[in-house]
């Protein structure tokens, strides 16, 4: 036993991966990059599931870390189960030095000491219907067990501290990630279009985009957008979207990686109209990669609104369709995103110090938290 109170004292974070989807939003590839630079400075421990390994193996340098994998008979919420309620209080037993982080599901473990668990919300918004209660009420739990509740925006630091937690809310940002063009769908040719990255969920703004569109067709005849995230239902979009010409919009739905980079770089600019945002990671990817964004001001622009100035209220579609219309016609605008969110601190290896600190690690490589 203390040999493998031993081990586990070598790893000052575990962080809880597990029942992973490769559609995924914001708080996956968050998360991932995230973990990748705290694992650069300090001890961190892995633990996941065989079908989780095979999402994170395409965003995380696996090889560099330690990683605990659950028995191959153990997927999706068993595993997620077996996880939260032995394994991890299991490894907090051995160490009192070990930080538990639940970075993505919000699922309270038990029988671990208030001091040893973190948790991250990354929105706390679940789009529509009963989900909401009770993903809400799991939230809840959650910020009643944690020391620390790790938070991307100010926005989402509201609804955490609603949650009535006694933990610290730390508001650590994110940053962008350049992206690579690889393979792009064959069907785009050299057509201009704009892109739109986002779930099918109701506060993606699907309504205010449709309808900016629908104003933007009596200008500008040539418009084509093409939409692309993952989707809670098959056609979901069909509907909000019915009253326009087929031709001007087409709905990829779910996009890996492989695709994403071709489809950003290829686009005239990135159009984002939701109505909240935690965060909004597709609009950093876009700016640091200088690709022009047309959005509405939510989630991140909320507290850097220099980043995008031009931004519109949201649930605006008249105000939106100009934005866009200036965007369309003006393609070559110069794009200084990249070093405007340097200048903010929005960088991945910013907020993962800023994790760090939140967090309580110790020195680089070694020692207790404080």
């Amino acid at each position: 036993m203390t040999s493998m109170a031993r081990r586990f004292d070598r790893h000052q974070l575990v962080v809880h991966l597990v029942d992973l989807r490769p559609d995924m939003g914001g708080s996956l590839p968050h998360t991932c990059a995230v973990v990748g630079q705290l694992a650069k400075h300090h001890a961190v421990m892995i633990v996941t599931d065989r079908r989780s390994l095979v999402v994170l193996r395409r965003r995380l340098p696996l090889d560099d870390l330690r990683v605990l994998i659950l028995p191959a008979w153990l997927r999706g919420r068993p595993a997620r189960h077996v996880a939260e309620q032995i394994v991890l209080p299991w490894i907090a037993s051995l160490s009192r030095s070990t930080l538990v982080w639940s970075p993505i599901s919000i699922t309270a473990p038990r029988c671990i000491r208030r001091s040893q668990y973190a948790v991250s919300f990354h929105d706390l918004h679940t789009g529509t219907g009963g989900r909401k209660d009770k993903v809400t009420r799991r939230a809840a739990l959650a910020a009643r067990k944690a020391a620390v509740l790790v938070v991307p925006s100010s926005l989402v630091a509201e609804r955490a501290r609603a949650l009535r937690g006694t933990g610290q809310v730390a508001v650590v940002g994110g940053g962008g990630t350049k992206v690579e063009p690889q393979t792009a769908p064959p069907f785009l040719g050299s057509t201009p279009y704009a892109i739109c990255l986002s779930s099918d969920q109701e506060n993606k703004g699907h309504r205010t985009l449709a309808g900016a569109v629908q104003r933007l067709l009596v200008s500008v005849p040539g418009f084509r957008l093409v939409l692309a995230g993952s989707r809670l239902e098959p056609n979901s979009l069909d509907r909000v979207y019915a009253d326009l010409p087929t031709e001007c919009w087409h709905d990829l739905g779910f996009v890996g990686p492989e695709s994403l980079g071709s489809l950003l770089l290829g686009a005239r600019f990135l159009v984002s109209a939701s109505s909240y945002e935690g965060f909004g990671l597709a609009m950093l990817d876009a700016l640091v990669s200088e690709v022009p964004v047309v959005a509405t001001r939510v989630g991140v622009l909320v507290d850097h609104p220099q980043l995008l100035p031009t931004a519109v209220p949201p649930n605006d579609p008249a105000a939106l369709a100009d934005a866009m219309q200036s965007s369309w016609e003006d393609s070559e605008a110069l794009n200084q995103g990249r070093d405007l969110l340097v200048a903010a601190g929005l960088t991945w290896e910013a907020t993962a110090e800023r994790v760090a600190s939140a967090l309580g690690l110790g020195h680089p490589g070694g020692g207790e938290r404080t």
